[in-house]
C-alpha cells in the first residue's frame, strides 16, 4: 500500500493472491501489464543498443504480461515464478560487461559518419544530426579516450564535415 501510495493509488486488496491480479492487471496507471508493454515498446525502439539475450527475456517478459492482462487468468505462483526467472534474466544479461572489439567500434564510427554526412549534406533534422554527432563522440571516446573533441556549436557544415574527416585521420589512421 505504501508503494502504491507514492504512485498516487489507493491501492485496496483482500489477500495475496488480490494483490497480485491489482498490482498487475488493475485498473490504474501503474499496473505491471502496461508498464511491461512500455519496456517492450523501448526495447524494440532501443534494440541495437540492447544484447540479444536480454532483448529476448524482454519480448517475453511483455507476451507473458500481455497474455495474463487479456486472458485475465488467476493469477498464481506459477506466474510469478516465470515472470521472476525472465527478469533475472534479464538483469543477469544487463550486468555482464559484454566486449566488444575495436573492429566494432570501427564499423560502427563508419555507418554513423555515413549518416551524419547525408544529414549535414541533405540539411536533414538537425535535431537527428546533433545525435549522430554526439554518438560519433561517444564512440571516438571508446576508442581514443584521450582525443580532445572540440566543441561544434560555432561550426558551419562544411566545417563539421571538415572536422569529422579529421577526426577520422587522427583516430583511426594514425592510430
Amino acid at each position: 500500500k505504501a508503494l502504491y501510495k507514492k504512485f498516487d493509488i489507493a491501492l485496496e486488496y483482500d489477500n495475496s493472491l488480490d494483490f497480485l491480479n491489482k498490482a498487475i492487471i488493475g485498473e490504474h496507471h501503474a499496473n505491471l501489464a502496461d508498464s511491461m508493454h512500455q519496456a517492450r515498446e523501448n526495447a524494440i525502439i532501443a534494440r541495437q543498443y540492447i544484447n540479444t539475450d536480454a532483448f529476448g527475456e524482454i519480448i517475453e517478459l511483455g507476451k507473458l504480461f500481455q497474455t495474463i492482462s487479456k486472458n485475465h487468468p488467476d493469477l498464481d505462483y506459477k506466474f510469478v515464478d516465470k515472470a521472476h526467472s525472465l527478469l533475472s534474466e534479464i538483469c543477469g544479461t544487463l550486468s555482464q560487461r559484454t566486449y566488444r572489439q575495436n573492429s566494432d567500434y570501427f564499423l560502427k564510427l563508419g555507418t554513423l559518419v555515413e549518416e551524419a554526412d547525408f544529414h549535414i549534406r541533405f540539411d536533414k533534422d538537425k535535431e537527428m544530426t546533433a545525435a549522430i554527432l554526439d554518438e560519433i563522440d561517444t564512440v571516438v571516446h571508446i576508442l581514443a579516450p584521450d582525443f580532445e573533441l572540440k566543441d561544434r556549436e560555432e561550426m558551419s557544415q562544411m566545417e563539421i564535415l571538415n572536422y569529422i574527416n579529421s577526426i577520422l585521420e587522427q583516430v583511426i589512421v594514425e592510430d
